[in-house]
């Protein structure tokens, strides 16, 4: 097993606002995290940060005991439910002892974590981009979107006033969020998939939450995945930037040649070589984690 993780800044920040985690919970278990601020809200960078680093404390409480079989056998869904509220709680402790507001927790959150069996869970606070392959070498993404523009941010739950302007102004916390996915990978009969998560959604606190099994890796990245734009250069008009393919940006994110090491960042800091000649920019903060099950 291997995990590794990367985050920067994007064209159109001046402070990344993005933070990444990753790493080993005991011999049988690694987990990958990436949190996304608000740029609305002050401070997300420090937020972000602390968010991350509280869900990882709150994974190595959980599961540090290998024995513990409850932990490693409860439901994906009362598992993402549960960590809402514990991973919010942690943060919330260390915000207040730097005192900072309660909006600095602004932020979205990304986590997988993985056995040695090739099982993964993905949990969803918020929107983002998870990306798995299987060991049959099928590799599919989903996008979560909220057409609303605003998520749902676990700081919400530490502030009744957000939480109730938010279901007054929105709805439900799963009101409106999609989700789209396609394969990367060449697949028989398998087609673009869409879903909105309405009244009858996801739970509460999670607005996903799945399990993988077989897997050979996943990789979650912030919704800078999505902002990818490309400088075109005309005869007849000037240049202007033009938005990527969401697919054949992310076939070039997960394009490893190994899984050696530090296989993200390595494949981040060469893309970046490569983009800045093709220019090519991603307009928002970038975050990428990722771990690897099998090979």
């Amino acid at each position: 097993m291997n995990f590794d993780s990367y985050f920067e800044i994007g064209y159109s920040h001046t402070i990344c606002e993005d933070y990444a985690l990753s790493g080993r919970i005991n011999d049988d278990l690694v987990f990958a995290i990436v949190a996304d601020g608000c740029s609305a809200s002050a401070d997300v960078d420090v937020g972000a940060r602390l968010l991350a680093y509280s869900a990882r404390q709150v994974l190595l409480q959980l599961y540090r005991n290998e024995n513990d079989a409850a932990a490693l056998q409860v439901s994906v869904e009362d598992l993402s439910r549960d960590l809402a509220y514990r991973i919010a709680t942690q943060a919330d402790c260390l915000r207040k002892q730097l005192l900072l507001p309660v909006d600095v927790l602004d932020s979205t959150l990304l986590i997988a974590i993985g056995d040695n069996k090739g099982c993964a869970r993905f949990l969803c606070y918020g929107d983002g981009v998870a990306i798995h392959k299987n060991i049959n070498g099928d590799v599919f993404y989903c996008n979560f979107e909220y057409p609303c523009g605003a998520p749902y941010y676990l700081s919400y739950l530490l502030d009744p006033a957000k939480d109730k302007g938010y279901r007054e102004k929105f709805g439900r916390i799963d009101d409106d969020v999609v989700m789209r996915g396609d394969y990367l990978t060449k697949a028989d009969n398998r087609t673009p998939f869409e879903q909105k998560f309405g009244a009858k959604g996801v739970n509460l606190y999670a607005h996903t939450s799945a399990e993988f099994l077989d897997t050979e890796w996943i990789v979650l990245m912030s919704d800078g995945a999505t902002s990818y734009q490309q400088r075109i250069h005309s005869e007849d008009k000037p240049s202007q930037l033009e938005s990527r393919d969401l697919k054949e940006s992310l076939t070039e994110l997960v394009g490893f040649k190994n899984f050696n090491g530090e296989f993200i960042k390595r494949k981040m800091n060469r893309l970046k070589k490569d983009h800045e000649k093709a220019e090519i920019i991603h307009y928002d903060d970038m975050s990428v984690a990722g771990i690897v099950l099998a090979k």
